[in-house]
């Protein structure tokens, strides 16, 4: 039973044996190598935090650019596209910014390319001049038209030294044309195909004559024009030249080529065939362009004398014509007016003896041309009008005519559409019969719409008779009225009167009936003989007022017709009471 405690105390140091010589072990490398593994732990931590990393960059960033920058060209060439696109970007973003950037440079810029401009202008102005008007320039002309040759080529014949008119820029190993300018107003053929047979034909002189390729063709004389070749390592510079350039002319080509070379060598040793990069080489191609012109002319005088002599000889015509000038486009002006114009038939415009004739058809509606000279600032008595009437079928003039015929009053507007009259508004059915009797024969007019006219005498007329179906006249018994019915009847009677006089204006003829009425306390053949006596009474009454017998009828219907439906007998003399009906008959005879 001792030996269980003595082993178990025994096993207890055993596993503690490798934690220490690990600590130990630990402990030794520290002091060992505890400095070393801090630095490499230092470093990947650089190059693992972003942070850091970019920190690091950022310090030696502008040392290794402007190193780059001295040594070689790549750096500039890879940071081309990236400053292209953050360009783009920033004027996209902000164009003020960019604006402003190159606003002190921008304005000397412009003002003075505009100054250069106006320079060469007047240069040329005054080299034109002196070789119109001098005796050479007389010369000149008449060997222009001898030869066939323009004035110009003639004089730039006699005048040129030289002139650079096409550079090319070649591909030196595969012939291939990189990049072409020309001059201003230059024919010249396919760029690609003068290329190519350029490279052809210095081949062949060099492998015809067995040179080296240092030693190649320089020049080339073809008719008037000479090409100079310059070479470089990948690339080749042409110009084509018409005159005799100065030799120092050859340093300009020289010095382009270097520049091509310093600043797309790159691009030139892995050319593949796109010359799209070689764009920006027109920049340094286009001085090469160059033009030297003789100070002057041998044998040449001032031309300021004939000048002179000629202005004072030529001064009178040239005011005329310019006065002629003047006056004939005032008068095409006028005439291309008088097309414009509505209701206006231009026929004949011409000149004859020295005065304008001008003549067509005109609606008498339409504007007078007399009118429209001093407009023009042509003189009356320089034009002659010679006009034929005429019914123009425009719209505006239908209407014009329309108003001018028919007087509309003020509450009627007339319209034209496609050939319908439209009239619309209130007025008096005489009005009415008017316009619609003399609308058909105006010229233009197809048809008429009245749809919207409403005719005031029938409205009257419609409301007098409402009035007059609407009064009553009531009975105490018999024949006698009830109080107050006299003054009644008076107003009864002036609106018949009124409706009897506004029928004639519309030929019409009314015919009020006066119906009789009674209560039903009496047999039904009473009813009928008090009422008719009581309708014959009013009527008698009526016509003591002056009404015309003819224009009243009397009938009587008892106590068929109760005031209500459902009236009772509570008010016997309500029923006894006499109503009024209109009938329109007959159209009257006038």
């Amino acid at each position: 039973m001792n030996q269980t405690p003595q082993s178990e105390a025994g096993d207890g140091p055993e596993p503690s044996k490798p934690a220490t010589q690990a600590d130990e072990l630990g402990a030794i490398r520290d002091l060992l190598f505890g400095e070393e593994k801090r630095q490499l732990d230092g470093l990947q931590e650089r190059i693992e935090d972003p942070g850091l990393h970019a920190q690091d960059v950022g310090r030696v960033l502008p040392q290794a650019v402007t190193l780059a920058t001295t040594e070689n060209e790549n750096l500039g060439a890879a940071l081309v596209p990236a400053v292209e696109t953050a360009l783009k970007d920033s004027v996209k973003r902000n164009p003020a910014r960019l604006a402003n950037a190159i606003f002190p440079i921008i304005g000397p810029a412009i003002r003075k390319s505009i100054s250069d401009t106006f320079s060469r202008l007047v240069q040329s102005l005054n080299q034109t001049l002196g070789h119109s008007f001098s005796p050479q320039g007389l010369r000149w002309r008449l060997e222009a038209a001898r030869t066939g040759k323009s004035f110009a080529e003639v004089v730039l014949a006699h005048t040129l030294i030289y002139r650079v008119e096409q550079v090319f820029l070649i591909h030196k190993e595969t012939g291939l044309l990189l990049q072409h300018v020309t001059a201003p107003h230059i024919r010249h053929e396919d760029a690609g195909v003068v290329s190519g047979m350029l490279t052809a034909i210095r081949d062949f002189a060099r492998d015809s004559f067995q040179v080296s390729t240092a030693e190649a063709l320089q020049t080339l004389q073809v008719g008037e024009l000479n090409v100079w070749v310059e070479d470089g390592p990948q690339a080749t510079v042409a110009a084509v030249i018409r005159g005799q350039a100065p030799l120092d002319f050859r340093t300009a080509l020289q010095g382009a080529i270097e520049e091509i070379h310093a600043l797309h060598g790159a691009q030139l040793e892995a050319f593949d065939g796109d010359a799209a990069p070689f764009e920006t080489t027109r920049p340094i191609l286009e001085p090469c362009l160059q033009i030297q012109f003789a100070e002057g002319t041998p044998g040449g005088k001032s031309p300021a004398l004939p000048l002179l002599l000629l202005l004072l000889v030529l001064a009178p015509l040239a005011f005329w014509i310019a006065q002629s000038t003047v006056t004939g486009r005032r008068w095409s002006a006028f005439v291309e007016h008088l097309r414009s114009e509505p209701g206006i038939v231009v026929t004949t415009a011409d000149r004859r003896d020295g005065q304008f004739v001008v003549g067509g058809l005109r609606d008498p509606l339409a504007i007078d041309p007399a009118s429209l000279l001093e407009e023009f600032k042509l003189k009356p008595d320089k034009v002659s009008g010679q006009w034929e009437p005429y019914q123009a079928l425009l719209p505006e003039f239908i209407l014009k005519r329309s108003e001018a015929l028919l007087q509309p009053p003020s509450e009627v507007s007339l319209e034209v559409q496609d050939g319908r009259l439209i009239i619309r508004g209130r007025a008096p059915g005489s009005w009415i019969a008017h316009a619609l009797a003399q609308a058909p024969l105006l010229a233009g007019v197809h048809a008429i719409d009245a749809t919207g006219l409403v005719n005031d005498t029938l409205a009257a007329l419609a409301s007098l008779q409402r009035q007059i179906e609407q009064e009553v006249l009531f009975f105490e018994s018999g024949l006698t009225l009830k109080e107050g019915q006299e003054a009644r009847l008076a107003s009864l009677a002036g609106g018949i009167r009124s409706l009897e006089l506004g029928a004639r204006q519309t030929g019409r003829r009314p015919q009020v009936t006066i119906v009789g009425h009674t209560d039903a306390s009496g047999s039904d053949d009473q009813n009928l003989r008090l009422s008719k006596m009581r309708a014959d009474h009013v009527a008698t009454l009526l016509a003591s007022r002056g009404l015309p017998q003819e224009l009243l009828e009397s009938i009587g219907v008892g106590a068929r017709e109760p005031l209500a439906p459902d009236a009772t007998e509570t008010e016997p003399t309500r029923h006894r009471r006499v109503t009024f009906r209109v009938r329109w008959l007959e159209e009257a005879v006038p």
